[in-house]
């Protein structure tokens, strides 16, 4: 069927004014423009000011002018309740905040204060409850963090067959016991935990997430300060039922003693866990436990232990700790001042030397 020239093809016409499919003949196509014509709209034919065409138009003129008067400003665009000047030319709207807020955010603008704090919140919550569920649910991790610091308490608690130079032989005990839990949440829990996400290439994967590695690391952190909040809240109970003294305590000093040796034993843990394979990470955070468990003062005391290895053990992280504890919850420190120090030096050194060697894959 042939159509006319200026008709659009079927179905390829975007107006409302046609249905698709419809063939009919324009009525008067050359006249539609007469009404923009004789207004001098942009997009229509000068207006014709002649003395005849003057005299055609002047009536519809005034017409058009009266209905524009009539008609309520809202209906020509403007929302109701705007202000209005002189003339008919609508005001600019006064409160650009209020109609800011109510504005919805714009793709390529912007977001909102609340959306963009749950952008940034949301990811770390979640790798948060994760990490606490995978915690709860492996055994491996509650018996080394859990288990073996409670049972380590209260067996010796009750057996009083460690050696000490102490009348009460809780107070050498009890900051033991607590810089040991410290170190299994810290180094050996983290760093075997890292070790096998970083093999099984979870670390990569989580990197190029909305998680991102920073909240990664700000997750990590938050699940250990977590666990040893949960290991105070049984270790001290346990050892105040087990007739241990607290009156002499400093807690405040302890609480700093307890975060400086989470930051060196979490860089010591990660130091080894992003260099190693996972099976000899794992052999290498269980051995250097049961080595700084032995030679840390946390059981034994110093000076039970050969001249050479007592010189050796006073400098590692788990005898400064557990020098500082003792001098904070008991004042039987045996060199505070320069366990702090120590703590201290491995508090800075440890971090460093894992971001510098750390390997995401």
């Amino acid at each position: 069927m042939r159509r006319h020239p200026r008709h659009a093809r079927t179905r390829r016409g975007r107006t409302d004014r046609r249905p698709r499919g419809d063939l009919r003949s324009r009525q008067g196509a050359r006249g539609r423009h007469s009404r923009r014509r004789a207004q001098g709209a942009p997009g229509g034919s000068p207006p014709d000011r002649s003395p005849a065409a003057a005299g055609r138009h002047a009536g519809l003129d005034r017409r058009l002018a009266a209905r524009s008067r009539a008609r309520p400003l809202h209906h020509r665009g403007c929302p109701a309740g705007s202000g209005r000047r002189a003339g008919g030319v609508a005001q600019r709207a006064r409160h650009r905040r209020d109609r800011a807020a109510r504005r919805s955010g714009q793709p390529g603008g912007r977001l909102q204060e609340t959306h963009r704090r749950r952008v940034v919140s949301g990811p770390l919550r979640a790798q948060l409850g994760a990490e606490l569920r995978i915690l709860v649910r492996n055994g491996e991790q509650l018996l080394l963090t859990i288990i073996i610091p409670v049972l380590v308490l209260v067996f010796f608690g009750l057996t009083d067959v460690l050696p000490s130079d102490l009348d009460d032989h809780m107070d050498f005990l009890t900051p033991g016991v607590i810089a040991l839990a410290i170190m299994s949440t810290a180094m050996v829990s983290l760093g075997i935990a890292t070790g096998f996400e970083r093999n099984y290439k979870v670390l990569k994967r989580l990197g190029v997430t909305p998680l991102g590695r920073p909240r990664w690391l700000a997750a990590k952190t938050l699940t250990v300060m977590v666990v040893e909040g949960v290991q105070l809240a049984l270790l001290v109970p346990i050892a105040l039922a087990l007739d241990w003294n607290a009156d002499e305590a400093r807690w405040l000093l302890a609480l700093g003693a307890v975060g400086t040796g989470t930051v060196a034993f979490a860089g010591l843990g990660l130091f080894i866990a992003g260099r190693l394979r996972a099976e000899v990470n794992l052999a290498a955070q269980n051995g250097l436990y049961i080595v700084l468990l032995l030679l840390g003062g946390m059981v034994v005391p110093f000076d039970e232990l050969p001249s050479g290895l007592e010189a050796v053990a006073k400098y590692l992280p788990s005898g400064a700790l557990a020098d500082v504890l003792r001098d904070a919850l008991v004042g039987a420190g045996s060199q505070p001042h320069t366990s702090w120090i120590v703590l201290g030096a491995w508090a800075l050194a440890a971090p460093i030397a894992a971001a510098l060697t750390f390997r995401w894959e």
